[in-house]
């Protein structure tokens, strides 16, 4: 790992950098981009938060995606919003009677 007597340091550009590449990147991969620029210090990337979680949960609810890949965005989706206890309410409003219990099950213990 990164030594903890050495801080990271990103100027504007790095920053400007990372806020680029975050445009570019699929909604499963922008919260984990958001979440190390978080824990270098970047600032302004909270404003995506909120944009990059309902993303995922679109993707959650998306019925033309594999049940194995929306889990693992659900899983995603949690990790993103691990402080925020809505999370669990928000995938829990996904299953539905059409929703296989695989899928129903995934989600609870997502």
């Amino acid at each position: 790992g990164w030594p903890e007597d050495r801080p990271a340091t990103l100027d504007k550009d790095d920053q400007e950098s990372m806020a680029l590449l975050l445009t570019r990147l699929p909604a499963e991969t922008q919260g984990q981009l958001v979440a190390l620029a978080s824990r270098l210090g970047a600032e302004g990337f909270e404003r995506y938060t909120a944009e990059i979680a309902d993303r995922l949960l679109a993707e959650v609810g998306n019925e033309a995606r594999t049940e194995e890949a929306r889990l693992e965005t659900a899983r995603q989706f949690v990790t993103f919003r691990r402080d925020d206890a809505g999370a669990a309410a928000d995938l829990i409003a996904l299953i539905t009677p059409q929703a296989s219990p695989t899928f129903a099950a995934g989600l609870v213990s997502a």
